[in-house]
């Protein structure tokens, strides 16, 4: 039964911190418990709600409110959102620090690309790449991604936020290919 497991996890969050007084409530009102669950399995999705759990014990203030399901529940939709604002900004920082362990952020890429759309021009690719080269193989990706002239032609504040997720794509696909194990 999901709801009787959703329970479980919440009572496994609180453990460490206040032993078995949540649980306590628990079996002194199951319904009640299964019932708040049900509701919340009704509205989110389970991988949501561990998220929520998850971030519910490093939050003072509206983890101290979610000591029981009923108190979960009211407070879920914030946790929600506050775990995904957690996880975007993680990631937002590890792709600004690393750029697929290069230490090259989207902002200092873009400084790098500019400058070489500056100084070689249009007709200037290939002493560009060789430029762009030695501060980042990420750069020179980017260049063929996005092709040379492109660069030239469109001042980089009308594509700005085209070109940092096509630099953030770039940036994953770099840690996803060190990730796999070679064979």
């Amino acid at each position: 039964m999901r709801q009787v497991e959703l329970c479980e996890a919440l009572l496994q969050a609180w453990e460490p911190a206040l032993g078995d007084t949540p649980r306590r409530d628990y079996e002194t009102r199951p319904a009640r418990w299964l019932q708040a669950a049900a509701q919340l399995l009704a509205r989110h999705p389970r991988e949501r709600l561990d998220g929520a759990l998850a971030y519910m014990v490093t939050d003072e203030i509206l983890g101290s409110q979610a000591l029981t399901m009923a108190g979960f529940a009211k407070v879920a939709g914030q946790l929600i959102v506050r775990a995904y604002a957690r996880r975007q900004r993680e990631t937002s920082r590890t792709t600004n620090k690393s750029g697929a362990g290069e230490g090259l952020g989207w902002e200092t890429a873009k400084q790098r690309l500019q400058r070489a759309v500056h100084r070689h021009g249009r007709e200037g690719r290939a002493a560009a790449v060789r430029e762009l080269g030695e501060h980042s193989e990420l750069l020179v990706r980017f260049v063929e991604r996005v092709r040379w002239g492109s660069l030239c032609e469109r001042p980089f504040e009308y594509v700005d936020r085209q070109y940092a997720e096509v630099w953030t794509d770039l940036v994953r696909e770099g840690h996803d290919s060190r990730r796999e194990p070679t064979t």
